[in-house]
């Protein structure tokens, strides 16, 4: 009979349990107040739970759980009790610690009973932190365990309505080079460092105060830190280094990085504008070539306005609305045209929109592949038109952004626009920036090489004004490269360094058997100085400004 009873109450314990509560000190609670009951049937005078969850990404630093309760006061000694572990499916353990009414000691019947009410607790709280997981999936970044965009709004909302957002400064930030080491290194290694790295910010919180670290995707991270502690987080950002293995070896990676800041003492301020504007500074930094930016309202105003041409202009490109323009290039002793560089211009609403307003925010986006895949289709038609009505054309320079280099069928779709129009190779050349991501020689060496082997150009363009090294010579088979106007300028300053480097350039690249560029010459004085040093061709509006496609077909009729 008291086995059918005790068997009775541990059901009555299963079924009455608050099912939908996930916090394990209520669980706890709630089974030991439903217990009382079954104890005074089992003799049991205490339990004791320990849960014990170890680090994982919904709890990056694990926790620790304990609670007991007494039925009795007369409990038995630590030897007389039972303990009982359970490793649970989430790894974790619960352990469970039964005591006896000194002096008593349970039958088997009641052991068994003694055992099956430790399940009952361990499952229960089990569940209980399964269940306060799966409410936490949605706002928790499941590679780090950082929050992520809805888990920073929720708790950045709860700041919010008590007034605490103004004490707080925000910053995003992301890793430079990081598709560079995702290549080099694998994304399994990728992952690895994004990984390391959130633990440290993460580690750096004090949750307790608010703070709150975040990944938004990819390489992307968001921090909400008390503004005294902001300076200690921006140097642990910079000051990172991870170790990885790399193909059976340990390999130390210094991991530096890119942030916008946000830092505002209006107490009207929200948690949207904290990750929106911080967002958009750290879009600034690659813009301006700098590491570390602080949000101001003039960012905001160019960023809706990049926004907006983002949207519009697929539409300007299907309207023609985008043009080229063409600015030759001549030979400083006969004074002819001998080819041109095609640059963008968008006609809207009567006006030309200066370069500088939209190709930013396309390049930041990727659309400039696009763009450059339509001025190339631009320009090969125009080719086409002149050489169906009999006129000669010279040689025509396409920019090419360093993104297209990402597209594994840049070459092949380059020579599909060619032969659409029938345009024979000789008549075009690709110009690629100096800083177009030379450290993925292999993937530059292809396109180059299939580009030579159809017969089409290639040329560096604003030589100069990168760090590359000279070794790209060696590496890569350019045939043209043009001299950045920031050198040419130099000339006219008569600064010695400058005008060293640039006879030395000229001579190297005239040996190399390398053509050679000069832009943006404007002065008698830059132009002799390159006739002196043998730069034969040029560039600039000492002899020309960009001119429409009519205009041009005109000069080179005349010659």
């Amino acid at each position: 009979m008291a086995e059918k009873t005790n068997w009775e109450l541990l059901v009555q314990l299963f079924e009455k349990i608050n099912m939908t509560d996930d916090r394990l000190d209520v669980i706890c609670e709630d089974i030991m107040d439903r217990l009382g009951p079954l104890a005074r049937n089992l003799s049991l005078a205490k339990v004791a739970i320990q849960y014990i969850i170890f680090p994982n990404v919904f709890q990056l630093c694990g926790s620790s759980f304990k609670c007991e309760h007494i039925f009795d006061s007369a409990v038995a000694d630590e030897e007389e009790a039972v303990h009982i572990s359970y490793d649970t499916i989430r790894h974790e353990k619960c352990d469970v610690s039964l005591y006896p009414v000194r002096g008593h000691e349970w039958d088997d019947l009641k052991y068994r009973s003694v055992r099956m009410l430790s399940q009952i607790v361990s499952i229960y709280m089990t569940r209980g932190a399964l269940i306060n997981d799966l409410k936490r999936t949605p706002f928790v970044d499941i590679l780090t365990g950082l929050s992520n965009s809805p888990g920073v709004i929720m708790s950045g909302t709860g700041l919010e309505k008590e007034g605490k957002l103004k004490d707080f400064a925000s910053v995003f930030f992301n890793f430079k080079n990081f598709n560079y080491i995702n290549k080099k290194y694998g994304v399994n290694n990728g992952d690895v460092i994004i990984k390391q790295h959130a633990l440290r910010m993460f580690q750096f919180m004090n949750q307790a105060e608010g703070e709150i670290a975040a990944r938004f995707g990819g390489d992307n991270f968001f921090a909400l830190v008390k503004k005294e502690h902001l300076d200690d987080f921006l140097i642990l950002l910079n000051d990172v280094e991870i170790i990885i293995d790399f193909k059976g070896e340990k390999v130390t990676l210094p991991i530096k990085v890119r942030a916008g800041i946000f830092d505002s003492s209006d107490e009207n301020t929200t948690i949207n504008n904290m990750t929106t504007n911080a967002n958009i500074a750290c879009s600034f930094t690659k813009k301006l070539n700098m590491d570390l930016i602080r949000f101001t309202p003039d960012m905001f105003d160019t960023a809706m306005h990049d926004k907006k041409t983002l949207i519009i202009f697929p539409a300007a490109m299907a309207a023609k609305e985008i043009i080229p323009f063409y600015q030759p290039k001549y030979n400083i002793h006969t004074k002819r045209i001998v080819g041109a560089e095609a640059l963008v211009r968008w006609f809207r609403n009567g006006r030309f929109v200066p370069p500088g307003e939209f190709l930013p925010a396309l390049e930041a986006d990727g659309s400039i592949r696009k763009l450059d895949f339509y001025m190339l289709e631009e320009v090969c038609s125009d080719l086409r038109k002149w050489l169906d009505a009999g006129i000669e054309p010279v040689r025509v320079s396409i920019n090419y952004s360093k993104l297209n280099l990402q597209n594994p069928r840049l070459a092949d779709d380059t020579i599909a626009i060619l032969s659409k129009y029938d345009i024979d190779p000789k008549y075009i050349e690709i110009e690629l920036t100096e800083t177009s991501g030379f450290e993925d020689n292999e993937r530059m060496n292809r396109f180059i090489s299939k580009m030579h082997e159809y017969g089409v150009t290639i040329s560096m363009d604003d030589f100069g004004t990168g760090y590359s090294s000279l070794n790209i010579f060696k590496d890569l088979d350019f045939d043209v490269v043009k001299l950045d106007k920031t050198f040419i300028d130099n000339i006219e300053r008569d600064i010695e360094k400058d005008t060293v480097i640039m006879i030395n350039m000229i001579k190297m690249l005239s040996e190399l058997k390398i053509e050679i560029i000069a832009e943006g010459v404007e002065t008698d004085k830059q132009l002799d100085f390159l006739k002196e040093h043998g730069c034969e061709l040029v560039q600039g509006y000492y002899f020309s400004k960009p001119v429409s496609r009519e205009e041009f077909l005109e000069k080179i009729r005349k010659g």
